[in-house]
């Protein structure tokens, strides 16, 4: 009906950018007029197939870091095992991540397009920013490109995330199943900015069936670490509230209770935001190395498609976490909650 190759139609029916716009148009049309649809199960078996076999080299795709130093990233644990799942999951399906760094290599945005279309690349992976912020001057258009996390703050993309809202709705249901009655959560300012406050929101989330009596208000302190002054404010809002566990992602907070006499978790539990960065620390696993690997899946995906440019309906891709056992959180009765 078409008049081309049936290599033709397949890639025109898979959106394949080898086929021009035009042809693409008209094969696709033709083929919902006389009522194709793509067999499902067919597809799986091809898609089985295809990962049953060693993958060839398939494409370059960038690792667009904004870092000043994108190796400085690695010192989130997070941001590391986000790297690290990628590049696993991108050499099993025949990629090459390439780190693209602008700020480093002091290039401007039109610049990073003409390097990214010189060496073909059509794929873009944007880890977190180092301070939330937009990008309104890179031209998407060309590109199939996904974000991590919720740092960009504009123009909104396909993204994949830990579900942060969850994390800490578990941590703070773990730590009521373990009998703690007065769970609290300290954080600082720049986190729940660069996370639009979802940690803080599943925290405030598993509190509001609770009596009032039961219920904490958050410790949100101005600095990114927590500082001997950050600390001193915290012993206040300890006194004031009387918590039995702390939920945070704060791992100075250990030497600064020992230096003042508090113990963990005899005296308070902790919980940590993620739990992974020390094998004894209870908390939450935020399953950060499926990030990675799932963002090289949703992008292949696009790729696949054809999704370029800034999407009219951007896509939320959601890693759920899990709990953690540690030294750092024991089992409490109202007997022996801290008062």
């Amino acid at each position: 009906m078409a008049n081309v190759s049936h290599a033709t139609v397949s890639l025109a029916l898979r959106n394949q950018p080898q086929v021009a716009a035009k042809t693409r148009e008209r094969i696709q049309q033709l083929a919902r007029s006389c009522g194709y649809r793509p067999d499902p199960m067919l597809r799986s078996l091809a898609e089985y197939r295809r990962d049953k076999s060693k993958p060839s080299y398939q494409a370059t795709l960038a690792w667009l870091s904004y870092f000043q130093d994108p190796s400085k990233a690695d010192a989130v644990i997070d941001f590391l095992h986000h790297r690290l799942g990628a590049e696993a999951r991108a050499e099993e399906l025949g990629y090459k991540l390439e780190v693209i760094a602008p700020v480093r290599d002091r290039i401007n945005p039109k610049q990073v397009t003409r390097i990214l279309q010189a060496r073909g690349i059509q794929g873009i992976l944007l880890p977190p920013l180092p301070q939330p912020g937009a990008l309104l001057d890179f031209d998407f258009t060309p590109f199939s490109i996904l974000t991590f996390g919720f740092s960009l703050t504009s123009p909104a993309l396909n993204l994949v995330a830990n579900d942060q809202y969850m994390a800490s709705w578990t941590a703070f249901r773990k730590l009521r199943e373990m009998g703690h009655q007065r769970v609290g959560f300290v954080t600082s300012s720049g986190q729940g900015v660069r996370t639009n406050w979802k940690f803080a929101g599943g925290y405030l989330g598993g509190q509001a069936g609770l009596p009032l009596a039961e219920q904490l208000p958050l410790f949100i302190t101005p600095e990114n670490n927590l500082t001997i002054n950050g600390m001193q404010r915290l012993l206040s809002w300890k006194k004031a509230h009387r918590p039995d566990a702390i939920i945070t992602h704060f791992p100075e907070i250990f030497g600064h209770m020992n230096d003042h006499g508090i113990s963990v978790p005899e005296d308070v539990s902790v919980a940590m935001l993620p739990a992974v960065a020390r094998e004894s620390w209870a908390g939450v696993d935020l399953n950060s190395t499926e990030v990675g690997r799932t963002a090289i899946d949703v992008l292949a995906s696009m790729l696949y498609h054809n999704e370029t440019g800034v999407p009219e309906k951007p896509k939320h891709t959601l890693i759920q976490p899990r709990w953690k056992d540690g030294v750092t959180v024991i089992a409490r009765s109202t007997a022996n909650s801290p008062r």
